[in-house]
């Protein structure tokens, strides 16, 4: 049985989400955060909250740059940490050298061709438009990679 795995791609201008279960892929979304760090954590935390009461999930997979103290982006990890921690849920975090290094026998170079790959892999992502659509992709190449290394390395999340 898969764990139940709601996958986050953060930034500090959006978050994509995707959650992988047994089902296959059971929700692709995003959202555009405003340039107001304020208002940005507040809004990603809520939005949080909603995906996990939604989805329930067994483990938060977070896919976000290295974290400056202070920053809005690293503030948002914090409150997914403290969230993941207050209800019981298992929370692993992934690098973005570790995705580009598992997606092609060389490692992919960036991103972009990253994406052109996942685009492969699950055509109903084509159906998310906007601003938010590179990150619901980048969630759901984590969503993949976090699957695979938690049945190879169940002690690794």
């Amino acid at each position: 049985m898969t764990p139940t795995l709601l996958v986050l791609r953060i930034s500090r201008r959006a978050i994509g989400a995707t959650v992988l279960s047994d089902a296959g892929f059971t929700l692709a979304d995003g959202r555009h955060l405003s340039s107001r760090p304020d208002r940005t954590v507040v809004a990603a935390a809520n939005y949080v909250v909603k995906l996990v009461d939604l989805t329930h999930p067994t483990c938060v997979v977070v896919d976000a740059p290295p974290r400056v103290e202070g920053g809005t982006t690293a503030r948002i990890v914090g409150g997914v940490e403290a969230l993941a921690h207050a209800r019981g849920i298992q929370l692993l975090p992934v690098t973005k050298p570790d995705i580009l290094a598992t997606y092609a026998r060389h490692g992919l170079r960036n991103r972009r061709e990253l994406r052109d790959l996942i685009r492969q892999f699950w055509p109903e992502l084509a159906r998310i438009a906007g601003r938010v659509e590179p990150y619901v992709i980048d969630a759901a190449a984590a969503a993949l990679y976090a699957e695979c290394r938690m049945t190879l390395e169940p002690q690794s999340g």
